[in-house]
């Protein structure tokens, strides 16, 4: 997966592929977040909008944590962005 692959970059100080993936595929999957939220019931919409938005803060610290060159910021960076996305996951509906 993206997260695999962001992670395995992390680790390695990769810090191109870091950036590389929170821009492109990542990036078009909050794109797709946000296009999913706009279609959810009421009330299930402001939880998934405020997971969206604290994942896209997480991968903003990522960003940044690249740019530092900062192992240690960017591993909790991504583990918070990590848990933010399996919290997303368990507010839509699974089909």
């Amino acid at each position: 997966t993206r997260f695999d692959q962001l992670e395995a970059g992390v680790n390695a100080g990769d810090w191109q592929t870091v950036r590389t993936v929170i821009r492109g595929p990542l990036g078009q999957m909050i794109l797709d977040m946000r296009n999913l939220n706009r279609n959810l019931l009421t009330k299930d919409q402001k939880p998934a909008i405020e997971t969206t938005r604290a994942i896209v803060t997480d991968f903003l610290a990522l960003d940044q944590a690249a740019i530092d060159e900062d192992t240690t910021a960017a591993q909790k960076a991504f583990r918070a962005a990590q848990q933010d996305y399996m919290d997303y996951l368990k507010l839509v509906p699974q089909v």
